[in-house]
């Protein structure tokens, strides 16, 4: 089920794990507090499988703090970096499925992007394309997103994350960054266990600014836009791998998952052997 999630945004997939998670409402409920307890303050879920719906938005910014979050798990980052599978079809036989993320595969005359080991595209007509990427070279790993492209067709979301890309392993030693993606997760709380997060407000720690920083090429907007708008490309790019720090979830524990549901990316938490994702 999670690799007709990850690499087909099978819907009908989101529905069965949705259900086994409690329902609708309880999975949506719980990705939202997983979106906050990660510092995801543009995020607005209202449904797990991402097509537009009234409200739910979602910005540059919260895409790549999931895409960093969904990395650190096993589970997810094997899943979101697989290019093809075979989907089980009853009575031992199966048929072949191919990952959508077409800066992966190579699919559709886009050149895959070396080294790069996910995370999700994604389209519905409000949101336009969207897609993070994550990409490891050199022992570093980078997470970019890019979010409704204004010009260049279906494909240019691929090649704005490739140029975003290389701008950022280019970079490496020669800038400063302008913020964090730690910036707005909550201070500790003395409170146990997933109630934390909802008695907490994460307040917005304003980035820094750097003259020796001109920013990426594709980064045409200072601020994330919600997902659904169509002024602007809103793009961001981010480092995905400095030390981990406690807090941070297990295989044990709940996870956020991100799911790049046609630009209103969300988080959902699963329990365990439980991962998922969504649209095309």
């Amino acid at each position: 089920m999670w690799r007709g999630v990850f690499l087909n945004s099978g819907n009908d997939a989101v529905h069965v794990l949705a259900s086994l998670n409690g329902g609708w409402s309880a999975t949506t409920a719980r990705m939202q507090e997983k979106a906050r307890s990660l510092g995801a303050l543009d995020t607005h879920v209202r449904s797990p499988d991402g097509y537009d719906t009234p409200g739910q938005v979602s910005s540059a910014y919260d895409l790549a703090v999931f895409g960093r979050a969904g990395l650190r798990n096993a589970d997810f980052a094997r899943y979101c970096g697989t290019a093809e599978a075979a989907f089980p079809g009853g009575e031992g036989w199966s048929y072949g499925i191919a990952n959508t993320n077409r800066l992966l595969t190579g699919h559709d005359g886009v050149e895959p992007y070396p080294g790069l080991i996910g995370i999700k595209n994604g389209y519905t007509s409000n949101a336009g394309n969207t897609l993070v990427a994550a990409a490891r070279r050199d022992g570093r790993t980078l997470v970019v997103t890019v979010m409704n492209p204004q010009a260049g067709g279906g494909h240019a979301v691929y090649e704005e994350a490739r140029d975003l890309l290389d701008w950022g392993f280019e970079a490496a030693g020669r800038v400063e960054p302008v913020g964090s993606l730690d910036a707005l997760r909550p201070p500790a709380s003395p409170v146990a266990g997933p109630q934390a997060a909802s008695t907490r407000t994460p307040t917005r720690t304003p980035p820094r600014t750097s003259t020796a920083n001109p920013g990426p090429p594709s980064a045409r907007t200072s601020t994330p836009s919600p997902a659904g708008t169509r002024t602007a490309t809103a793009a961001s790019v981010a480092a995905a791998d400095p030390p981990r720090r406690p807090g941070w979830p297990t295989a044990a524990a709940e996870i956020a998952g991100a799911a790049v549901l046609g630009g209103a990316a969300v988080a959902l938490v699963l329990r365990v052997a439980r991962r998922r994702f969504t649209r095309d």
